[in-house]
């Protein structure tokens, strides 16, 4: 399967980058994170595109459980160490999400960083702990259950 993700660098602009591909005659699916805003945003599409009719909606869209933020698929440890490339943390009973938040971290930078690290072989599967592999593994899955419906 052969897909591209486009980022669309906050919630609040996806339901337009749908409609715009939607126009264009282009497939496509969304993922979001399960806050209120990602929520929000499934319901309006939801009714947009799909005619609340939350069975087809689903076929093409996914909100990523028990995430309220991207930052939540890794684990505590690989947060710090590999996303913040801090060496050493203190755990805390926040979400990675909420840590992110309170720390002013910009999605799009550590997000850009992260892609050339792996891109460039700096980063592999093995500096990642089982915890935050498992829950990408989920998410790919999903993923490519979207494009599948698609075909």
């Amino acid at each position: 399967m052969h897909y591209n993700y486009l980022p669309a660098t906050g919630v609040t602009n996806i339901e337009q980058l749908a409609l715009l591909l939607t126009g264009w005659g282009i497939s496509f699916g969304i993922v979001f994170d399960d806050d209120s805003a990602g929520r929000r945003v499934f319901n309006s599409i939801k009714k947009t595109l799909y005619q609340d009719n939350d069975v087809e909606a689903r076929k093409n869209i996914y909100k990523i459980k028990d995430c309220d933020g991207i930052e939540d698929l890794f684990s505590q440890n690989d947060f710090y160490k590999v996303l913040l490339q801090h060496n050493s943390f203190t755990a805390s009973t926040k979400q990675n999400s909420e840590l992110a938040k309170d720390l002013r971290i910009s999605k799009p930078v550590i997000a850009f960083d992260f892609y050339l690290r792996v891109k460039d072989g700096r980063l592999i599967k093995a500096d990642l702990e089982v915890a935050t592999l498992t829950k990408f593994k989920a998410l790919m899955t999903s993923i490519n259950t979207i494009v599948a419906n698609q075909q």
